[in-house]
């Protein structure tokens, strides 16, 4: 089974979570596995569409640590009767901002299921062309296998939607990943494998996937590019403030050759980080950076 970096999907029902320890230590029910990235409830499919309460805090804990970063939005009965207000509340509340794994529809809801395809269908025809006007473009799909084989209809959305989660859990779920005949990555680019994850860092259960794929690679085609091309997958994107006057070295090396100096009070963008060492478009110590 290949795979391109482990993950979480959080919300409101983690609460506070301490993100420098999620980046440190990682999914302990796992063995220890690093988290690339987290997928984020941003708003409610009610009460107008109002932000997920933990939602800035998650952004900003998962930029700040560099964890990769999607949203998702779960939809059901007031998504089917004003999809426009809804797709206009995510907007707001995204503003623009950066994802590096793009926005999922979440499909599991009882109401959906009795409204019919053809209503999700238009639901997510109506959402989607607002959201692609303000440039969020890279959309995918959040479901259960069963909902993957048995309720949505398969070949009218494999037709529109490039991008498939699945969720697909052990019977006695522990927290750890299923054997490979579980995997979904045939039809898939992402699985979510547990519901009962342990994490450093979050109280209780947590969600926990898998990228098969590279989605921060093939999704955040926005973002800024490194020497390869690519937006780092492990490392995500941060504006820090230069605290001295600062070198710039070829590699993360003290002896290395000096290829630039930056001033105190500079801004600049890290992409990686190595160690005691920050990426920009080459490599200066992180304790000079805030």
């Amino acid at each position: 089974m290949n795979i391109a970096g482990y993950g979480i999907d959080v919300s409101h029902h983690q609460g506070k979570i301490d993100w420098p320890k999620v980046a440190r230590s990682g999914i302990t029910s796992a063995g220890n596995l690093p988290v690339n990235f987290s997928i984020l409830k941003c708003i409610y499919e009610s009460q107008s569409h109002r932000p997920d309460e933990r939602f800035e805090e998650n952004y900003r804990g998962c930029i700040d640590n560099a964890i990769n970063v999607g949203i998702y939005v779960y939809h059901a009965s007031a998504s089917l009767a004003d999809p426009v207000a809804e797709a206009e509340a995510l907007v707001r509340t995204l503003n623009g901002r950066r994802l590096h794994l793009g926005i999922w529809h979440d499909l599991e809801d009882k109401s959906l299921r009795s409204a019919g395809n053809n209503a999700i269908h238009q639901m997510l025809k109506i959402e989607d062309e607002i959201l692609k006007s303000h440039g969020f473009t890279d959309i995918g799909i959040y479901c259960s296998k069963y909902w993957h084989d048995s309720i949505l209809d398969k070949k009218y959305l494999k037709d529109k939607y490039k991008y498939w989660w699945i969720a697909r859990y052990l019977k006695d779920d522990l927290g750890q990943i299923p054997p490979e005949s579980m995997s979904p990555a045939k039809y898939a680019d992402a699985w979510q494998f547990s519901s009962k994850g342990k994490v450093s860092g979050i109280s209780g259960n947590v969600d926990l996937d898998v990228d098969f794929t590279g989605l921060a690679a093939a999704m955040a085609k926005d973002l800024p590019k490194s020497e390869d091309g690519f937006t780092p997958y492990k490392q995500g994107i941060k504006t820090v403030k230069v605290t001295n006057k600062l070198n710039i070295r070829l590699s993360p090396e003290l002896g290395d050759n000096i290829i630039g100096q930056l001033p105190n009070g500079a801004k600049v963008n890290v992409t990686e980080i190595s160690g005691k060492w920050s990426k920009i478009e080459g490599w200066v110590s992180t304790n000079y950076l805030e």
